[in-house]
């Protein structure tokens, strides 16, 4: 199946997903977190993947949410936007729910929702040019959905400063905080993540089934339900004064920079 928003090889048992939307730094806007969804379902019941490799085109692996679409929730309700973001919790569940190992290769800018997605996958490795952060709350924004997969990988110290700051770390600090498992050259992270998707292929298909589903059931006692309580502290902050500032502000620098 073709994705517009996405570019799909499959080899060796590994199927490779590429967000190619350069444009909007692969931002998780509607079109592009639909056509995740999808294709995270597909390849999950494809037999020839045992591994699924996720990496972005350009200078970012995802730049999190598109401004754009988030002055357009300023006129939805409450109820318009809760759906929507409904599909960012989605694909915050189908990725550790998954019984097939998913590698995330960070070439770029990971940030808010890009970097909950980074964090959502089961392996991250980052490239030396690689950033991470949540800079939500430099906008007037919260940081709600992210904070999920950040307090399950992140320890709470250190994930509070992250998304109180809206701080931004580079690979080596990413790796260090937990938001990263590698931090290699940006020319070699591509053949290093596929070199490990290649290795975790050959292995058993049902050990690695039984392990995943091992591990998202000791890690996700309290992580489905934590999801749709940031759900509402996120789609109530959307109709805020300061997140419509914040939108407004972001918009106009981008507006005069042209």
């Amino acid at each position: 199946m073709a994705y517009a928003n996405l570019q799909i090889t499959k080899a060796e048992g590994v199927g490779e997903i590429l967000i190619d939307r350069d444009d909007i730094r692969n931002a998780l806007a509607p079109e592009v977190r639909r056509d995740l969804l999808a294709c995270f379902g597909d390849l999950a019941y494809d037999d020839q993947v045992r591994v699924i490799l996720l990496s972005g085109q350009g200078h970012s692996f995802s730049a999190g949410g598109s401004i754009r679409h988030f002055a357009e929730q300023t006129k939805k309700s409450p109820q318009e936007v809760r759906e929507e973001l409904d599909e960012i919790i989605q694909l915050f569940q189908i990725i550790p729910r998954l019984t097939k190992p998913v590698i995330a290769a960070v070439n770029g800018h990971a940030l808010g929702g890009g970097c909950g997605l980074a964090l959502c996958c089961d392996i991250t490795l980052a490239s030396d040019r690689a950033s991470f952060g949540f800079p939500e709350i430099t906008r007037g924004f919260v940081p709600a959905l992210v904070a999920v997969p950040c307090l399950q990988r992140v320890p709470l110290k250190k994930a509070t400063e992250l998304l109180l700051s809206g701080e931004t770390l580079n690979c080596s600090e990413a790796v260090a905080a937990g938001l990263a498992s590698r931090c290699v050259p940006h020319e070699e992270l591509l053949p290093a993540a596929r070199q490990l998707a290649q290795r975790l292929a050959g292995f058993s298909p049902s050990a690695i089934r039984s392990l995943k589903q091992l591990l998202f059931t000791l890690a996700s006692s309290q992580y489905e339900s934590a999801l749709f309580t940031a759900r509402e502290v996120s789609a109530l902050m959307r109709f805020s004064k300061d997140f419509e500032a914040g939108v407004a502000e972001f918009l106009g620098r981008k507006e005069d920079s042209k």
